[in-house]
């Protein structure tokens, strides 16, 4: 081995020894040199300026073996800790904090495992528990936009017959109006009310009412097309905006609802007298309107003429 290589091996070995070693060393190094300070004195008759020179050369040579043997490796492993900390990573300094657990055999290497066992812990919790949050977050967020969608799509629709409420129809009218204009199609507004409702309320109750409410609809839902829109307006009266369609064509979807809500109504609930449906039909292009609000009075209208000229009657066919 070369010169340079063993002094270095026994600086590391002297730099590694267990600190009881070394506190026993200091305290021979501090007696022997009490020992040889006391001797000197006695040999020079007590003079005082050899033993102030002594004590300060003693106390010289174990601040310095100190500040080697356990300060200096005590301030390292603080640094580097401390750099571990800070960056809350993995880094070179934990590596070298790997290191020195590792290669070190006195009391510093074993609390440089110890404390590289905590921070590699601590690391590995840190980015677990971030990767949760992230997780909890994503999962917070879909959670929220479904409710949100949610909510709102049942602030859109009919409770009982799950058909668009009034809100919806608000929101979607003049937008499909303005859409039909700029394509030159035609637009349909059908107006349904059933006729003799009341009355099957105060007589067979609300339940039977909310039963014929929900046949009505079903019918609606499903002889119309998937471009159409189906509204409930509230109580007993509902619309149905119809694009790209004519008058003739509503008229006889009307025919057709009529006739099933009938055979139904005859059959399965023998009510007396039974109830039937009137309606009102209005046409962007045939009336001449411009608005969404527009086609709706017309609808009305033509639904409020029907109800006067009989029950079971289709008002601007």
């Amino acid at each position: 081995m070369p010169i340079d290589l063993a002094d270095r091996h026994r600086a590391r070995l002297w730099d590694e020894a267990p600190l009881r070693v070394k506190i026993v060393l200091l305290t021979l190094v501090a007696a022997a040199g009490g020992s040889l300070i006391g001797i000197a004195e006695v040999e020079l008759s007590y003079t005082v300026w050899p033993l102030c020179g002594g004590l300060t050369l003693l106390v010289a040579i174990l601040i310095a073996m100190i500040e080697c043997w356990v300060l200096s490796p005590i301030n390292r492993l603080i640094r580097q800790v401390d750099r571990v900390v800070q960056q809350h990573r993995i880094s070179p300094d934990t590596e070298r904090l790997r290191v020195l657990a590792t290669t070190r055999r006195d009391e510093l290497g074993k609390l440089s495992r110890l404390v590289h066992q905590i921070a590699t812990t601590a690391l590995r919790d840190h980015r677990e528990i971030k990767q949760l949050r992230r997780t909890l977050d994503h999962r917070i967020t879909e959670a929220t936009q479904l409710a949100t969608n949610k909510l709102r799509q049942l602030a859109m629709h009919d409770e009982l017959t799950s058909l668009g409420n009034r809100r919806f129809l608000d929101q979607h009218l003049e937008p499909l109006v303005s859409s039909v204009l700029q394509s030159g199609s035609d637009l349909v507004c059908i107006m349904i009310d059933m006729d003799n409702f009341k009355h099957v309320n105060d007589t067979q109750g609300h339940t039977v009412g909310d039963e014929l409410l929900i046949l009505l609809a079903s019918l609606i839902r499903a002889l119309t097309r998937p471009e159409d829109y189906a509204v409930r307006l509230g109580g007993d009266e509902f619309a149905v905006l119809m694009p790209d369609c004519s008058p003739k064509r509503a008229g006889e979807l009307l025919k057709r609802i009529r006739e099933l809500f009938g055979q139904h109504t005859n059959t399965a609930m023998q009510i007396d007298p039974p109830p039937d449906l009137s309606a009102g039909i209005a046409s962007l292009r045939r009336d001449g309107l411009d608005s969404g609000q527009q086609l709706l009075e017309m609808a009305d209208a033509n639904l409020y003429a029907a109800k006067h000229a009989g029950k079971g009657c289709i008002g601007g066919a």
